[in-house]
C-alpha cells in the first residue's frame, strides 16, 4: 500500500495535482490535509484544466490524471473526460508503469 508520504513524492501526482489545481502536495502531512486543501481551492477553472491536460497526455498522464480526480471526489468529470477523449481509464492503465503507475495505485489505497 502507498502512503500519502510516499504518494505526494511521485512527480506524476506532484505535476498533475498542480496542473489542476496550483497546489503544492508536498506541504501536505496527510491525505485528510489534501482533500481539505482541494475542497478550499478555487477550482472554477477545474474542467477546463482537466480537459486541457486529457486532450494532450500520454497513457500514463491520463490514468494519473483520471486517478487524481478521483481523489479530488471528481469522479463525474473523469468519466466524462473518458467518454470526450474517447480513452479508457482501463486501456491506458494497461500501458501505464513506472512512477505513474504507483501514482495511481497511491491513489486506489486511499479510496
Amino acid at each position: 500500500m502507498t502512503t500519502f508520504t510516499a504518494w505526494r513524492e511521485l512527480q506524476p501526482a506532484r505535476e498533475t495535482v498542480a496542473a489542476l489545481t496550483d497546489l503544492d502536495i508536498s506541504k501536505f502531512a496527510t491525505w485528510d490535509d489534501y482533500i481539505i486543501a482541494v475542497y478550499n481551492a478555487d477550482l472554477s477553472d477545474l474542467r477546463a484544466r482537466a480537459e486541457q491536460l486529457g486532450s494532450v497526455s500520454s497513457d500514463g498522464q491520463f490514468s494519473v490524471l483520471l486517478a487524481v480526480l478521483w481523489s479530488m471526489d471528481y469522479s463525474a468529470l473523469a468519466v466524462d473526460l473518458e467518454r470526450s477523449t474517447n480513452r479508457s481509464f482501463l486501456a491506458c492503465m494497461n500501458r501505464t508503469t513506472g512512477a505513474s503507475a504507483k501514482a495511481v495505485s497511491g491513489v486506489f489505497s486511499r479510496l
